[in-house]
């Protein structure tokens, strides 16, 4: 099952872990995402806050994108403050760059 899991840094991911494991254990679980966002050129707060907001929504890797463009950009907008086709395109690539690494 996948589970939302904060790191002692504060930056929110989405691990899948066994289902009825305990919570404290899921930092052994396997890292879904998202991305690391951070060579986007955002102050780190807003980073954070993007990152925060994807994983609430469940954006964990490139296939969890595909047909929510909207609703990223919605995202976006409520954490920049404006709707930016340019930052989706780059956190839209920056999805699909890790999808590949894999």
């Amino acid at each position: 099952m996948r589970v939302q899991f904060s790191t002692d840094g504060g930056v929110m991911q989405i691990r899948e872990v066994p289902e009825g494991a305990d919570p404290k254990t899921y930092k052994y679980g396997v890292l879904i995402g998202p991305p690391d966002l951070s060579d986007l050129a955002l102050p780190t707060k807003q980073i954070k806050e993007l990152n925060k907001q994807l994983v609430a929504a469940g954006l964990g890797d490139y296939s969890d994108t595909r047909s929510r463009r909207h609703e990223m950009m919605e995202i976006i907008s409520k954490v920049v403050g404006r709707r930016d086709k340019e930052l989706l395109r780059q956190i839209l690539y920056i999805y699909q760059s890790s999808y590949f690494e894999d």
